[in-house]
């Protein structure tokens, strides 16, 4: 058996197991979508199709067409008239009736006839363009056909035909391993210094704790969320797919390095630059700016709190006209790597840089780093810190170099591991040194230095001056876990609302100090999901879960696991990472 034939046999195994999940919403027992011969008897009873049908399965090319109808009909039966459902159901089965049976649409059986008519009026000008689209791409197809099984005067293969073979087995097998069982990532940022440095090629794999079913299954290939040089969106949402994950090898453990779906990209600026940036920080800080330029404040007031929404929506409005605003899937969000460092049910803070899991202290790994002052009598040599202890440039939360930043007073700023400060603590030319540490409030008490200097709209997680606080001093903060019932306070739901409302897609509002989930007043709120916490091992230079919050369970994607290639930006490629193993 070859393995295009191993492919297409699967295809049908999943085209064929969605039948269970069919066969329930129509009345059926389960069981029976799952017998075969048998399920096929079932299925022309449920679209009231004779019972002779059954042996036209088995004459070539009727089989064939019989199928076409037959999915048709099952799509019908749940309401679906539309010319995209009529092309998903004739083209991409294999994607439709899964979606069908695993989405929350209700089956709608047999319809009156006034009803059926209604809808066919209804949707005639849908028919009317779909049928131009077959009359064109069938047409094409025969063109096609024709052009790949032709042959040559010895009855060979044409050139032609035998690359489309090799592309389209090449294109498909890869789709499938990408899709559920490993994917090639990079590191774009420091954000993980030293464990996994800029230019780290990664393998990721998804079944370490389980692929999850693409949301989107119609995408184009190997593009993640947007078309290279167009800047478009790469995927189609005709239909979408809700959480589902496949049977996985374990859970997300603390300490793994993890590869996520980044949470607070729900929304983003179309710009490819900003794509993988917090939006609403983007918006807090620029509407926050504003204020303190029109008011001619330096610092932040509360009073700020009564005009904010006014200021935010101006902001937003700007940026719905140019570049716009896009909206994303769980599964197009930007991709985001990460060391778990809290599970669902922790409750989690950090004490001047230290995090602790309730009393329990997280050991630091020793490849961790922090951002240290340093003064000196004389600037250090670059080169020399480069060879010695592979200190690159120091980078911002995006990946930017910045250099060393020296003062004119002889400060100098460094991003090292607890190693490195020690040994270049003692260098003759250092007067002192110190970790940079922001305690709670800093953010609150920032001061404008002059009209130039922007400020940060309470940066770190729940951005919300109630908890003013800072990525050296935060929490104590509760992970939910699947199922669990929080009661709900004026406090907390700060902290949860956007998990409740965004990850969970509840209707959520605040009136006269009551809560309302979906229209009712709540005082408790149990979780649909496990919340994870993802931090980066260079901490003072890394986005993470202290700038927007926590991991919601359906946006992992998989464990890093082999650095398959590194290239360092500044010397080239690192021969003694490659093939290296990630450990936790």
């Amino acid at each position: 058996m070859t393995i295009p034939q191993i492919l297409l046999y699967l295809m049908l195994v999943i085209y064929f197991a969605s039948f269970w999940k069919i066969f329930e919403k129509a009345g059926r027992k389960k069981w029976e979508g799952l017998i075969p011969v048998y399920n096929t008897i079932v299925w022309l009873q449920i679209v009231k199709k004779p019972w002779w049908w059954f042996f036209m399965f088995y004459i070539p090319g009727i089989n064939f067409l019989l199928a076409i109808g037959m999915n048709l009909e099952l799509a019908r039966m749940f309401g679906k008239y539309s010319a995209k459902d009529t092309l998903m159901a004739v083209f991409l089965p294999w994607y439709y009736i899964p979606y069908l049976a695993l989405s929350q649409d209700e089956w709608e059986g047999e319809l009156s006839w006034e009803v059926e008519e209604d809808r066919k009026k209804r949707q005639l000008s849908d028919h009317i363009g779909l049928a131009l689209i077959s009359w064109g791409v069938g047409h094409a197809l025969v063109l096609v056909l024709r052009l790949l099984g032709s042959k040559d005067k010895e009855g060979k293969k044409t050139m032609v035909k035998e690359w489309y073979d090799a592309l389209g087995f090449a294109i498909i097998a890869a789709a499938l391993i990408r899709t559920f069982f490993f994917e090639a990532f990079t590191i774009p940022t420091g954000s993980m210094e030293k464990d996994l440095l800029i230019g780290d090629y990664l393998f990721v794999s998804k079944v370490s704790y389980g692929a999850k079913v693409p949301n989107t299954p119609l995408s184009f290939p190997f593009a993640h969320n947007r078309m290279p040089v167009l800047n478009t969106k790469s995927y189609l949402e005709w239909f979408t797919f809700g959480y589902h994950r496949l049977p996985g090898l374990g859970e997300v453990k603390r300490n793994d390095v993890v590869v996520f779906n980044f949470p607070a990209a729900d929304s983003s600026i179309n710009e490819a630059e900003l794509g993988a940036h917090t939006f609403s920080q983007i918006i807090n800080d620029r509407a926050f700016n504003t204020w303190l330029g029109n008011s001619g404040k330096t610092s932040y007031d509360p009073s700020y709190e009564k005009v904010k929404d006014t200021y935010v929506n101006s902001v937003k409005n700007i940026y719905r006209q140019d570049p716009g605003i896009v909206h994303r899937p769980v599964d197009k969000r930007d991709n985001y790597i990460k060391r778990c460092v809290g599970i669902p049910g922790d409750t989690i803070k950090i004490v001047d840089r230290v995090l602790y899991h309730g009393n329990n202290e997280n050991p630091l790994n020793e490849n961790a780093q922090f951002n240290y002052r340093f003064r000196v009598k004389t600037p250090f040599n670059e080169e020399k810190l480069k060879e010695k202890f592979d200190i690159n440039y120091i980078t911002n939360q995006v990946g930017q170099n910045v250099g060393y930043q020296y003062s004119r007073d002889g400060y100098v700023t460094l991003t090292l591991t607890a190693k490195a400060y020690n040994a270049i603590s003692k260098y003759p030319n250092v007067v002192s040194a110190e970790v940079m540490n922001k305690e709670k409030g800093y953010y609150g008490n920032q001061v404008a230095r002059s009209a130039m200097h922007s400020l940060k709209y309470f940066p770190i997680f729940p951005n919300h001056p109630t908890f003013d606080w800072t990525e050296d001093n935060f929490g104590p903060l509760y992970l939910p876990k699947k199922g669990d019932r929080v009661e709900l306070t004026e406090r907390n739901f700060i902290l949860y609302r956007r998990a409740i409302e965004v990850y969970e897609e509840n209707d959520v509002q605040q009136k006269d100090g009551k809560i309302f989930i979906n229209g009712e007043e709540a005082t408790h709120y149990t979780f649909k999901m496990g919340y994870y916490w993802m931090m980066g091992d260079n901490r003072h230079n890394s986005a993470d879960c202290r700038m927007w919050g926590y991991v919601p369970e359906d946006h992992v994607v998989g464990k890093a696991g082999l650095i398959w290639m590194s290239k360092d930006p500044q010397s080239g490629f690192r021969w003694d990472r490659i093939f290296n193993f990630i450990h936790d």
